[in-house]
């Protein structure tokens, strides 16, 4: 039985710090996750979100801190192992080639695969597997180009799955998506966690979609942890006006659901 599944954490950043120039990006970051968590780190812009994601996934080395997987060093871990591990879900952005969306989704097997392997049986269950969690089984011959945004969200998703990771790491996954294309990808991401037992970070500027989606919520301001706690006891004027600089009115819904705004658009 591994440490997590005794109670440690499985995945966890003690005392990150990391300097650049003059500046710290993290002051003395302490956070952890346990297996199965759906955790939403949020904060104002510049606050250290994403640089916190990328120490989580080994993309930076702290200046000082260490972060652990199942209770080791993530240094001690090679880089496949460590993919083996964990997938991270980049905001779509860039160029994606002319792959189709079978092919750039087979792309997530990389970790299963040495130098000399070829494409197996397997690989190609799994990617059908992947798509059809992630309603792209249609799509699966169609070009990534030709993908509207919540689509190739969905894709880069599905190549995660594939990964065959247990921790997902996404960085704003509902970013420049409407209200439809948001709530479908926010709702399969609670699908993975819930019906899967996949661990989610996600980095999210919507607040609201914290609360309510996640377990807890981190938040960081100025590089430091200002609340790491419950989603449901995130949206208060307490815990909101400090961490933004401004006011907030917070409503109560029908259904008990909360949703906070800033005071000035209310």
């Amino acid at each position: 039985m591994n440490k997590a599944a005794e109670g440690e954490p499985l995945l966890a950043a003690e005392a990150l710090t990391l300097r650049r120039g003059p500046r710290d990006i993290l002051c003395d970051v302490t956070v952890s996750v346990g297996n199965g968590d759906f955790v939403c780190i949020t904060g104002p812009n510049g606050a250290g979100k994403t640089t916190l994601l990328r120490c989580l996934l080994g993309f930076l080395r702290p200046s000082r801190g260490r972060v652990l997987l199942e209770g080791r060093l993530l240094e001690e871990y090679g880089q496949r192992a460590c993919a083996r591990m964990m997938a991270y879900v980049p905001q779509v952005s860039g160029d994606l080639g002319d792959f189709t969306v079978e092919d750039f989704v087979l792309l997530g097997r990389y970790p299963h695969w040495s130098s000399f392997s070829n494409i197996t049986t397997e690989d190609r269950r799994i990617v059908r597997n992947a798509l059809e969690q992630t309603s792209l089984s249609a799509a699966s011959r169609q070009c990534m180009t030709s993908l509207s945004a919540g689509e190739r969200q969905r894709a880069f998703i599905a190549a995660a799955l594939a990964q065959g990771a247990r921790i997902l790491l996404l960085d704003e996954p509902t970013a420049f998506l409407d209200p439809r294309h948001l709530i479908e990808t926010v709702d399969l991401i609670g699908r993975l966690n819930s019906e899967r037992c996949l661990t989610i970070v996600m980095i999210t500027h919507d607040i609201n979609l914290a609360a309510r989606f996640a377990h807890r919520v981190i938040a960081l301001r100025d590089g430091s942890v200002v609340y790491d706690g419950e989603a449901r006891r995130f949206l208060t004027r307490d815990v909101l006006e400090p961490l933004y600089g401004t006011r907030f009115e917070v409503l109560c819904g029908t259904h008990g659901q909360s949703w906070a705004v800033p005071e000035a658009i209310a």
